[in-house]
């Protein structure tokens, strides 16, 4: 079981993308398009879900 989170601390933006595959065919048919496209649209930390489970991806010198 994990931790609760501190108070004050916001969530991490992101969405799960298609139900049962994620994000896992836009990442198999473009990797760098798809991490482009995920750095624009929620900034340099962001969750996704890949494989079945959720993960935290940091983009850029700022994450």
């Amino acid at each position: 079981m994990l931790a609760p989170p501190p108070p004050g601390l916001a969530p991490v933006p992101g969405d799960s993308g298609l139900p049962y595959v994620g994000y896992a065919l836009k990442y198999m048919r473009d990797p760098i398009g798809a991490y482009t496209h995920r750095y624009h649209e929620h900034g340099p930390v962001s969750w996704f879900r890949f494989a079945g489970r959720p993960w935290v991806v940091l983009l850029g010198p700022d994450a």
